[in-house]
């Protein structure tokens, strides 16, 4: 996931082409048009070293024993025992011929072959197909972009939807009062066509999702009271899908920073956040 677009030198400031950072994630990653990564396989050489023989070593063994009487303690008696053993290389056994006749081998018998089990009804045999991409790129365009003034400007027909398999419009905010979303810039979303426009690279063959909340909107009580009521959470979903039908949008990201822990302060919020957050998204 890149946050977000806009910060991604599109304008080549730094002279390392536009969208540098996307560019070198899809020339990895291969996917899409212009995708240049090829896997690199090196094969395995093992390493041989010659082992040079070393002669036997002469080892000297040097044992020293003391006794001591108890009667005569004045005049202890000590020996000293040296023994040296010189070991020598053994004589190699003799070399003897044989011949012998080696019998061909019989042939292993082909191991039982299980019968075909029978499909169960309602269920597949058949491996998973896989996706026309293997990654994910998902970029986020952030629709605050475009009032930054001169290079710094950001707008929908800036996104190069090759670098992109995936793009999440940020953001939208939750209504206090009904708990239903709303645009959060109707100037930019609506007026000035930002939904219809980022959407448009559905045709692209780019997945558009709009997503709700992020920092700001995460402030306050409004996303703990949606997820904790049943009957919120059922005028949520139903307002929601609607307007992503409408607007063209392919999905939802619920962006709530953060359940329990408001603006990363976990004594701000219940601890029933948590599973009302889940419940929320299995509900939706």
């Amino acid at each position: 996931m890149i946050w977000a677009l806009d910060l991604d030198d599109f304008k080549n400031v730094c002279g390392e082409g536009a969208h540098p950072l996307l560019t070198t994630i899809a020339d990895v990653l291969g996917h899409g048009p212009g995708g240049s990564y090829e896997p690199v396989t090196e094969e395995y050489k093992p390493t041989t070293e010659k082992v040079k023989q070393t002669t036997p070593s002469t080892t000297t063994t040097v044992t020293i024993e003391e006794t001591e009487e108890t009667e005569k303690p004045e005049t202890p008696s000590s020996t000293t025992t040296i023994t040296t053993t010189t070991s020598q290389p053994r004589p190699k056994p003799p070399t003897t011929t044989s011949t012998t006749t080696s019998r061909p081998k019989p042939k292993p018998s082909p191991p039982p072959v299980n019968p075909t089990p029978k499909p169960i009804p309602g269920t597949s045999t058949e491996a998973p197909s896989t996706s026309k991409h293997e990654f994910k790129v998902v970029c986020y365009f952030t629709n605050w972009a475009w009032y930054r003034q001169s290079g710094g400007k950001y707008i929908p027909s800036d996104i190069d939807s090759d670098l992109c398999t995936h793009v999440i419009y940020g953001f939208a905010v939750l209504d206090t009062d009904q708990l239903i979303i709303k645009p959060h810039d109707s100037w930019a979303d609506i007026d000035n066509k930002f939904y219809e426009k980022v959407t448009a690279l559905k045709k692209k063959g780019v997945k558009v999702t709009l997503a709700i909340g992020g920092w700001n909107d995460s402030a306050g009580n409004k996303y703990s009271r949606l997820a904790n009521s049943p009957q919120a959470r059922a005028k949520f979903i139903a307002h929601v899908t609607n307007f992503i039908k409408e607007h063209n949008f392919d999905g939802l990201d619920l962006d709530w920073e953060y359940p329990k822990c408001w603006q990363v302060d976990c004594k701000q919020g219940p601890a029933s956040d948590k599973q009302a957050f889940a419940d929320l998204g299995f509900e939706s």
